[in-house]
């Protein structure tokens, strides 16, 4: 019964070191990956395909010999150091690729680094999951070893979830990771029988490590930023909610950057004069005006000198007030005098119809990532033209534009903007530049580009501007200029709308971002141009010529084969549920870098308890009659969740959203001790260890080909129609496995 008890602890250790790490890295690189979601996919694919490779060798390892117990804990403390190898590893990418000062990182850079650095701790953890299978089902603990390591392990990520949670609101990456290693290595250490062995290791991690991580982190990030710019100099830094936040002098100015990006200088008060003279003439009289995002600069205080009433909407408050504090006294008493500060998301309160202004102004930068591209669909811009007063003007800044020429990519998303915009809105003025800056109104008087006029306007104003006059204006608002922009916008052939779960951003902002790092190259341009159709034809051939090799072959072969195909089938749909949940999550309410940790444990919390109740029940349980069912019922699911989707907006209730984490998480878990139990009775030797390398190799060409290609380029729906494909491919195969052995 010890013996039980301990083997249990030890899954959940390992699900709980897995799930930690897994996390903290993933936020680590978004940070430096710009803040992109499509990282996500691309570290997830590569941390399940090492966690598989070592899972395989693992099973091959302990196929022959049984090993010792002492080996868990030893391994688990080589997997978190070489986790903590990763995390300083990121903080120096730019110096092993040799990138110059000023110049981005490509995304395939980034991906090539998480490749070769994510093998060790990913493979250690897969090598640990066989590891403890071996040693269940040496010592009798379950007769179905896998299945019970897989639920242990489930509910071991489920409190470190919701652990870190509450505590990366307070703490560093590296200080909860340093927190991790020393609370499941210690506690591991004290349930091994061989603690001589483990116990210099112990005393290293006890007596070193705790004053190292805060001092640690502020040293690799002072080196990270002298790798982007020699000149830059970090003069203050501060983890959020919603990424890191760094402040940084160049140049004799502070400027503030959120996960790699700048925000916006402090007090660019030049810029931002100008910015507000131009926004603010395009209403006849505003009284009443809401600024959403971006306002760190200073732009918000510059509006408030035209004499209105400034409401401002700020989601990460932390970042805000970090950035304020290093504004000088008059700037932050202006603040606390002229403008009223909500930190709250927008969109939520733009549906709770909080109020009705004549102006909003939205300026959240380059729709590069789901966080910003959820201001530029077609469902914010309905949330906005309702909470505009009579003569309402929406207002968009800094849109990535061209001085003067647009290359496809840049015309396409500009494109995709006019598109949405005129589908809401009767009448639309684009101001081109280096960015262009949208305005939007169905009032035919709100929007001129009569010199007169707009003059006229700023002059009732009468604003006390000491960097802006109105002879500024002949610049601005070039006649020739801005017809030219509309026309080349109205004629360009493409038709297609941004929306919550068709983002079609994504798309065009990565083919600039490769027209950028790599040139002229066609190959990538030629790849996203692939149709929706092709995609289908190609993946039904390659499944009939599957299901007709399998029907054909001997079948005790054929029945092992398909147990496998099917679990990596499984994983790719459980990998669909995630990806798809965690970016809709982050469209609809904004902050998946704060809520990935809950969402994660909420989905294994599914999975494990669904798994332990069925490894429980499983020799009672007619494995291959269940199968086709469970991977029919996950198809059915997976083509509601858009509807599914669409109601939760309405009723803007992120814990029933949660709620789906944990229902998808449970349908995928139930299946895989039905898998194990499937593979026993087909296979003559114990390989259970394969059927979870093959589950995560699903999840992990799920992962990448879901965020880094479907996605972007098809959108949600047709991205679950494709894995609703495979799941009812899996379903053929069991009731022809099952017609088989029959």
């Amino acid at each position: 019964m010890q013996q039980r008890w301990t083997l249990k602890f030890y899954a959940m250790c390992l699900g709980a070191a897995s799930m930690g790490v897994q996390i903290l890295l993933l936020r680590q690189f978004m940070t430096v990956f710009y803040g992109n979601e499509i990282i996500i996919g691309a570290v997830l694919s590569l941390w399940l395909l090492w966690i598989g490779v070592g899972s395989y060798v693992g099973q091959r390892c302990w196929a022959t010999k049984s090993p010792a117990q002492f080996l868990f804990p030893a391994g688990l403390f080589l997997s978190i150091l070489s986790a903590i190898g990763v995390y300083v590893a990121t903080k120096f990418v730019r110096l092993f690729y040799h990138i110059p000062y000023g110049e981005f990182l490509a995304y395939s850079d980034v991906v090539l680094f998480a490749c070769w650095t994510l093998f060790l701790p990913a493979g250690l953890f897969g090598f640990l999951f066989a590891l403890l299978a071996r040693l269940c089902r040496d010592t009798g603990a379950h007769s179905e070893a896998a299945g019970f390591v897989y639920a242990y392990e489930a509910l071991g990520t489920v409190i470190v979830g919701l652990l870190f949670t509450v505590m990366l609101m307070f703490f560093s990456n590296l200080v909860c990771l340093f927190t991790l290693g020393l609370l499941l290595f210690g506690l591991a250490f004290f349930l091994t029988r061989n603690k001589s062995l483990l116990a210099p290791i112990f005393l290293f991690v006890v007596v070193l490590i705790p004053p190292v991580p805060h001092k640690l982190e502020d040293y690799l990030l002072h080196k990270y930023w002298a790798t982007v710019d020699e000149s830059f100099r970090l003069k203050d830094w501060r983890f959020t909610r919603f990424g890191q936040a760094s402040i940084i002098e160049w140049g004799g100015e502070l400027f503030l950057y959120q996960n790699g990006i700048k925000v916006s200088a402090l007090s660019n008060t030049i810029d931002n004069q100008s910015q507000a003279a131009t926004l603010l003439v395009q209403h006849p009289n505003p009284e009443k005006i809401l600024c959403i995002e971006g306002n760190s600069g200073g732009l918000a205080l510059e509006c408030a000198k035209f004499h209105l009433d400034i409401d401002v909407m700020e989601l990460d408050g932390d970042m805000f007030r970090f950035a304020r504090s290093h504004l000088d006294s008059v700037a932050a008493h202006a603040w606390e005098k002229s403008i009223r500060l909500f930190i709250t998301d927008a969109r939520r309160a733009l549906k709770q119809k909080l109020s009705t202004w004549d102006m909003i102004i939205l300026n959240v930068g380059a729709p590069t990532t789901a966080a910003s591209n959820r201001y530029y669909t077609r469902r914010f811009f309905q949330l906005a033209k309702a909470s505009l007063a009579e003569n309402g003007v929406l207002a968009i800044c800094f849109f990535p534009a061209g001085e003067n020429f647009l290359g496809d990519e840049l015309l396409e998303l500009n494109k995709t903007l006019w598109n949405t915009l005129n589908s809401e809105f009767s009448h639309i003025l684009a101001l081109p530049g280096e960015t262009a800056t949208y305005f939007a109104s169905n009032a035919p008087q709100s929007l001129v580009t009569s010199l007169p006029d707009i003059e006229h306007r700023y002059a009732a104003r009468n604003p006390t501007l000491a960097h802006f006059a109105p002879s500024m204006y002949s610049y601005i608002y070039q006649n020739d200029r801005i017809s030219e922009f509309a026309a080349l916008l109205s004629t360009s052939p493409q038709q297609r709308l941004n929306s919550d779960f068709n983002p079609a951003s994504y798309i065009y902002d990565f083919l600039i971002w490769h027209k950028i790092m790599r040139g002229a190259d066609q190959t990538v341009s030629r790849v996203f141009a692939i149709p929706f159709s092709t995609v289908v034809i190609f993946l039904s051939v390659i499944l009939i010529v599957l299901v007709f090799l399998l029907y054909f072959t001997p079948a005790r072969w054929a029945a092992v084969q398909r147990v496998r195909l099917s679990a990596a089938i499984i994983g790719f749909c459980g990998m669909t549920f995630s990806v798809i949940l965690l970016l809709a999550f982050q469209t609809l309410f904004g902050y998946i870098y704060a809520w990935i940790g809950v969402a994660m444990a909420v989905y294994m919390a599914g999975m494990g308890g669904a798994s332990l109740l069925v490894t429980e029940k499983v020799m009672c349980t007619q494995s291959d009659k269940s199968l086709p069912w469970l991977l029919f019922l996950a198809g059915i699911v997976l083509l509601l969740l858009m509807p599914i989707f669409t109601l939760l907006d309405r009723l803007d209730m992120p814990p029933l959203y949660i709620g789906l984490f944990f229902m998808s998480g449970a349908l995928i878990g139930t299946t895989f001790p039905l898998l194990c139990r499937s593979l026993t009775s087909a296979a003559s030797r114990m390989e259970l260890g394969t059927i979870y390398a093959s589950d995560v190799l699903g999840g992990a060409i799920g992962a990448f080909v879901i965020s880094s290609f479907l996605v972007p380029l098809y959108g949600f729906f047709k991205t679950v129609l494709l894995t609703t494909i495979l799941c009812f491919t899996g379903c053929v195969l069991f009731i022809i496995r099952g017609k088989r052995i029959q």
